[in-house]
């Protein structure tokens, strides 16, 4: 073509109103340019939202007076009749809404099994209904219309478009975000409550449930409040183990276990299973040919994993959480805020939040990109490494790997653990995406993550 397709020509040959010439020249442009078929079908979606949306119903007495105050301007412009104008107005404000979908960026339409419900910061789109992981030690931030979302490593959301123009509704599978509602309010879906966060709200979430998860090559494993009998399936399926736990008593069998790693072998998988089943009285024989698991009594059983655990908690504004008997209001003042504790054997309860445990659940967050949330995370510092390759976490310690052979207990006293920088921490939090330590002789902590090694 002589002249380049504009975006009136597509929207005139999406709405119809091209004559046949014209229709055939932007036909064969558009065969001949993909670039120019991206641009059309990124306004055939908007199109498709107007087409949706009821049409205008203008009254007869506003289109009477609309036109007598045109013949007062040009008197001998004609007037038909009433209703072919409403078709008319409704194809001009089609096209007005297409040519702005163009004019904001939407220029091309995004490829996926669904409809974009967001977009991914490192690149790529949330689709409608899809989930969308974070990797163990690289969190990942979601924008979406009305609102953004940030993705601890290991968290797991799935988007659901609610409209071409409203927020989508996100629904927490595992782990840990933080929800941002901008212009409009949000609901945030979490188990069986759903929280609808106030229009300029952050709502933090920590959905801490049974989960596995293991990359192709089983380097890494995580393992969330799993049976003792299901992770020894595990270690058969990915590690073809011959792993033998036929002789543990069927109570034992179904108390549950968590622990997370990178780089793990199958050494190293054995090894933190069976430290994780030792608190309940497991331990391995040796034998040649198999993993034999005997259960030697329970002198420290510590503390089940069987309850699952959802934990709500404004950052800034409010939120109402609904799905149980009652509605809980969550808000945030100066100095505290409330959070919600749901337990599978517990009754739900709001509880009063300093601001030092709000800082706690939300560590994993500090340096993300978001002013609000490093406001809040003031005492916590952010250093680009993290846990050494082969680290693996457990619920109550931090096991370095082989070769270095140390072990941090969690809540010990003693500032052993070296840092990365040289400076010297004590263990205070364990997550299953990283580790919190204090600093000697400073007011600070630090966060570092698990699968994020030295750059």
């Amino acid at each position: 073509m002589a002249n380049p397709v504009t975006p009136e020509m597509l929207a005139a040959l999406l709405l119809g109103e091209l004559d046949a010439a014209r229709e055939q020249a932007v036909r064969a442009a558009l065969q001949a340019d993909p670039a120019l078929r991206q641009r059309r079908d990124a306004m055939d979606l908007h199109l498709r939202a107007v087409r949706a949306a009821r049409p205008p119903q203008p009254s007869a007495g506003a289109l009477e007076n609309l036109f007598a105050a045109a013949r007062n301007l040009h008197p001998a412009a004609p007037v038909h009749n009433l209703s072919s104008w409403r078709g008319v107005l409704v194809r001009a404000a089609a096209a007005v809404v297409i040519a702005a979908g163009v004019l904001v960026g939407l220029s091309s339409m995004p490829e996926g099994p669904g409809l974009p419900a967001g977009r991914v910061a490192d690149g790529g789109w949330a689709h409608d209904g899809e989930l969308l992981e974070a990797g163990l030690g690289t969190p990942r931030r979601v924008s979406f219309r009305g609102g953004e979302l940030l993705l601890d490593g290991s968290a797991a959301v799935r988007l659901h478009r609610t409209g071409e123009f409203t927020p989508p509704v996100l629904e927490l599978e595992r782990g840990r975000a933080v929800v941002t509602a901008q212009g409009a309010s949000v609901q945030v879906k979490a188990g069986d409550r759903t929280a609808t966060l106030d229009a300029g709200s952050s709502l933090a979430v920590d959905w801490d449930r049974p989960y596995e998860r293991v990359s192709e090559a089983g380097s890494r494993v995580e393992v969330q409040r799993l049976p003792i009998s299901q992770v020894a399936e595990l270690g058969r399926r990915v590690y073809g183990l011959n792993i033998n736990d036929a002789g543990l008593p069927e109570e034992v069998r179904r108390r549950r276990i968590s622990f997370y790693g990178d780089a793990m072998s199958r050494d190293v998988f054995v090894a933190a299973f069976v430290q994780a089943a030792g608190r309940f009285g497991v331990s391995e024989e040796a034998t040649t040919s198999a993993v034999r698991l005997v259960y030697r009594g329970a002198a420290d059983r510590g503390e089940g994993e069987d309850e699952s655990l959802l934990r709500l908690a404004v950052v800034s504004g409010g939120a109402l959480v609904s799905g149980g008997e009652t509605a809980t209001r969550l808000e945030r003042r100066a100095g505290s805020a409330s959070e919600l504790v749901l337990g599978s054997a517990r009754e739900p309860r709001a509880l009063p939040q300093t601001d030092a445990a709000l800082s706690r659940m939300l560590v994993w967050a500090r340096g993300r990109g978001s002013e609000r949330l490093d406001r809040v995370l003031a005492d916590v510092e952010a250093l680009s490494q993290g846990l050494p390759a082969g680290s693996v976490i457990h619920s109550d310690r931090l096991v370095l790997p082989r070769g270095e052979e140390r072990v941090f207990l969690l809540g010990s006293a003693d500032f052993s653990y070296p840092l990365p920088d040289g400076r010297r921490g004590r263990l205070v939090g364990l997550l299953s995406s990283g580790a919190e330590f204090e600093v000697r002789g400073e007011l600070r902590r630090v966060f570092l993550p698990l699968g994020r090694a030295a750059e």
